[in-house]
């Protein structure tokens, strides 16, 4: 189609200054409001992602001193059955198998625990996350804390400046 051939209403006209700055405008105030709402989306997914992660470690450290007493316990149960005069049956033996079945569950759990920070970072979890809790657990003594009821990091608290 030429140029010659369309009649004015058809024809199209170059933007003038006051309609391109108006649009200029109502796209730079639509990304500012669109931003903050695509920001505070990522933040959320963010502390739900970290609240996973961090459940997830402090569960495996958890995980591996329940066990760590389970194999002690054991072990002192089947040799005081050793020592004793129990009948030499079952008894004695079951501890021996808890015992056994506790090991080999620990060293599952802490082959987890040392591939999960590895797993976690190539999901997108940073390693601060990890930190806090091998902190948190310096600070109990060995002990991992509960999360919150927000399944947030309760040694961590956003309301204290130190």
């Amino acid at each position: 189609m030429n140029c010659q051939s369309q009649t004015d209403s058809t024809r199209r006209r170059p933007l003038g200054r006051k309609h391109a700055a108006r649009s200029i405008a109502c796209l730079i105030l639509g990304l500012f409001f669109v931003m903050p709402l695509s920001a505070a989306a990522t933040d959320a997914d963010d502390e739900g992602a970290k609240a996973y992660w961090q459940t997830r470690y402090r569960g495996l450290h958890a995980n591996v001193l329940r066990l760590r007493g389970d194999i002690a316990r054991e072990r002192e149960l089947y040799a005081d059955a050793n020592r004793r005069n129990y009948r030499r049956g079952s008894k004695r033996h079951a501890h021996r198998e808890a015992m056994m079945k506790a090991m080999e569950e620990l060293r599952r759990v802490e082959a987890e625990l040392a591939t999960i920070e590895e797993d976690g970072r190539r999901e997108g979890a940073l390693p601060g996350w990890f930190y806090e809790i091998d902190i948190e657990l310096e600070d109990a003594g060995g002990k991992p804390n509960a999360p919150d009821k927000d399944g947030g990091n309760s040694f961590y608290d956003g309301d204290s400046d130190d």
